[in-house]
């Protein structure tokens, strides 16, 4: 079977990708990121998290990613708009930390493949907009490293947030979040 480790931030939409990945057959683990400090952020978030992993009987594993993600984005950002540049920090987590640090986690794990809920299309070669172009988030995935372009997969690339909303209304799990 197929394995794949799913970033899940507690929100609908990386809920509902868990939810699609398993329906098509994937052995599906989460993995919650915790990127900063922010009092009771994390804990509210991580329990979401958890709560969606229990109902959909999968694992979900916390990575303490704040060190990194201080080093690799939010210094970059202070530093590229000190010198009057407009960083844009998500391209810069998202080449890092999601699809940097979460990919080498996937890799420590066995685990082949990785998933978010971003808006997006992969073909394995090249990042696609998605079907729902109010969505797309492919200009916030154009940065990263192309080695994993392979290993991803982006199960809302294909919806309308529309619809994604329509099929969480049936999630009970979802109901709270």
């Amino acid at each position: 079977m197929k394995r794949v480790l799913v970033g899940m931030s507690g929100g609908v939409d990386s809920t509902v990708s868990a939810i699609l990945l398993q329906k098509q057959g994937y052995e599906v683990e989460g993995v919650y990121m915790k990127l900063h400090t922010k009092a009771g952020y994390h804990e509210e978030n991580f329990e979401k998290a958890r709560r969606a992993a229990n109902f959909l009987g999968i694992v979900i594993h916390f990575l303490d990613l704040e060190e990194e993600f201080n080093e690799s984005v939010y210094s970059y950002f202070i530093e590229s708009y000190q010198k009057g540049l407009t960083p844009n920090p998500c391209v810069a987590c998202n080449r890092e930390i999601k699809f940097g640090k979460m990919v080498e986690f996937a890799t420590k794990l066995g685990i082949e493949y990785i998933a978010t809920g971003h808006y997006v299309r992969c073909d394995g070669k090249k990042i696609c907009k998605a079907k729902d172009s109010a969505k797309d988030q492919s200009y916030f995935l154009a940065h990263i490293h192309r080695n994993v372009l392979p290993r991803l997969l982006f199960p809302l690339g294909e919806w309308l947030k529309e619809d994604v909303k329509i099929f969480a209304h049936e999630i009970p799990i979802l109901q709270d979040i």
